[in-house]
């Protein structure tokens, strides 16, 4: 790792995030599974 940018407001931080090709907000969060659909947890 190495130090890329310091950023304390708001404002500096959207800016670093977005100069990186990141949204200030994080991504969506995924929908519910449908009633009766299998749900298969692979993250384990």
């Amino acid at each position: 790792m190495r130090l890329m940018k310091i950023a304390n407001k708001p404002d500096d931080i959207a800016w670093a995030l977005a100069d990186l090709g990141l949204g200030a907000r994080p991504p969506p969060r995924p929908r519910p599974a449908l009633a009766g659909q299998l749900e298969l947890d692979f993250a384990a």
